[in-house]
């Protein structure tokens, strides 16, 4: 059995892709990770910004439409078309791409890849729901940081709809915005189970109360800090995050 690693820099020996994009040669820990990804399934994609998490993502979602798994990418609106549209584009012109657009409902179109802003996903999720994707990637998933927002609701929605062995990948290169609280949505979206891998259940509740320091404001329950920063990465490296 192999063992998730976070820092694993080099793909393994004999590890190529079938499919590789036109215009860009990709680095060893980039090779490495879609080889984690394609591995373990639902990873936290946690790449500093400039390490090129769209061209490892588009690479993935690439391979994946070569064995005829569909794949749903949710980014911010003004990344919709650049860098995501073009360099689909540019990189693998043969891919049926996709740009969903507008907040009525309808069913989503054949295609390999179809992007979405993240702003229409509570809008249509029983179209992205219906429309069946075998895999999900959502870029800067920090946006998806507040367990109350409508479109956090509706991730939690569609990864719960999707089967064991569909690739679910949070992409951020700033988990954590503001505060340790910032990791729990993001984690339990990839898999329940990796949240209870780091806090003994998979409950906001749980996360709370052993990783983040609390108070009451408003009669709400509020994050002002973090126990362990160290270890709580530490331990999201042994158990989905690449980083």
């Amino acid at each position: 059995m192999k063992i998730f690693d976070g820092t694993k820099m080099v793909p393994s020996d004999g590890f190529a892709l079938p499919i590789s994009p036109l215009t860009k040669k990709l680095y060893n820990y980039q090779l490495a990770t879609i080889e984690q990804i394609h591995e373990f399934r639902r990873v936290i994609l946690g790449l500093a910004p400039g390490m090129g998490k769209t061209a490892v993502l588009q690479a993935v979602a690439a391979n994946e439409a070569a064995i005829g798994r569909k794949t749903l990418i949710i980014v911010p609106p003004s990344l919709r078309i650049d860098p995501w549209g073009k360099e689909f584009a540019k990189d693998f012109p043969d891919l049926d791409v996709v740009l969903a657009s507008g907040t009525k409902q309808h069913d989503l179109p054949d295609a390999d890849v179809v992007i979405m802003a993240d702003s229409l996903v509570a809008a249509r999720i029983d179209d992205i729901i219906a429309w069946g994707p075998a895999n999900m990637m959502c870029d800067e998933a920090h946006r998806m940081k507040s367990p109350d927002s409508k479109r956090t609701k509706a991730m939690h929605k569609l990864a719960a709809s999707m089967d064991s062995g569909a690739i679910i990948v949070m992409a951020t290169g700033t988990l954590s915005v503001n505060n340790a609280g910032d990791v729990y949505n993001p984690l339990y979206i990839t898999s329940p189970d990796h949240a209870t891998s780091l806090s003994g259940t998979d409950t906001w509740t749980q996360f709370l109360d052993v990783w983040c320091d609390t108070e009451i404001a408003w009669k709400k329950r509020v994050v002002v800090g973090c126990k362990n920063v160290s270890l709580l990465r530490e331990r999201l490296i042994k158990i989905c995050m690449i980083n």
